[in-house]
């Protein structure tokens, strides 16, 4: 049974909060899985990702996820 998680792109130097920060959805079969295309994502936009499983992530409380490549 694949999960929907919520992954949040924070940008180096985005002053925002999280709150503020629109999310996006992708289906993932596992947790792993889903970890994994978060630090896919943290490594092409050079940012910070907040990534949740529950459908109000602003309330959420969530994994953080970074992966520094320089």
């Amino acid at each position: 049974m694949e999960t929907n998680y919520n992954y949040q792109i924070k940008i180096v130097g985005d002053t925002r909060e999280w709150r503020d920060i629109e999310a996006i959805q992708k289906s993932a079969k596992d947790r792993v899985t889903a970890i994994q295309y978060g630090r896919r994502l943290a490594r092409v936009f050079n940012a910070e990702i907040r990534m949740t499983d529950k459908p109000d992530y602003k309330k959420a409380s969530g994994t953080y996820l970074r992966d520094e490549c320089y």
